[in-house]
């Protein structure tokens, strides 16, 4: 049904918008934390965590973010079975945004764990905290671009009007 005066969105796309409150609030969060987290550190000397803890908690969080993308994975080559576009282009087009961005955060969410991993397991071989500060800012803007994309896509499912800018400058990243 068309947006009323009841629905400005439309029936149906409460589901968009959650998923564009939730992009916005969390990858803004999180990337502005990992900026200030990884320039501040910069500014500071030695570790104020057990490597060990933290190699634990990345590996768990690996098992368990694997584990939901694929679900996400399954559920959306289930929705989409029949379809002859590769699977980028599936992704771009389709109308479960929903799944779509539980399969983004969940694959930049396994990236990252990776490169914390990464640069936890070169801070502590090297012994140099400067390169568990670069992982996080590394982290800070992957995280930052996907929020932008989920925002971008998210955008054309509730109708609202594109950022021409934003969408030429992720078009070109692309």
């Amino acid at each position: 049904l068309p947006p009323d005066s009841s629905h400005p969105f439309g029936y149906g796309k409460s589901g968009y918008f959650y998923t564009l409150v939730s992009t916005v609030s969390i990858y803004t969060t999180f990337t502005i934390y990992n900026l200030y987290y990884g320039v501040q550190s910069l500014f500071e000397d030695g570790y104020s965590f057990d490597p060990w803890v933290l190699f634990w908690i990345i590996a768990v969080s690996f098992i368990l973010k694997s584990y939901s993308l694929w679900l996400s994975y399954y559920r959306f080559n289930f929705t989409t079975r029949g379809a002859k576009a590769s699977f980028l282009s599936r992704m771009n087009s389709s109308s479960d945004l929903v799944t779509v961005a539980v399969m983004s955060q969940d694959t930049i969410a396994l990236i990252t764990l990776l490169v914390s991993g990464i640069g936890l397991y070169l801070a502590v071989s090297f012994d140099s905290y400067l390169l568990i500060n670069l992982a996080a800012i590394i982290i800070a803007i992957m995280t930052g671009i996907l929020g932008v994309y989920l925002v971008l896509q998210t955008q054309n499912f509730l109708g609202l009007m594109p950022l021409p800018r934003l969408k030429l400058l992720v078009t070109r990243l692309k």
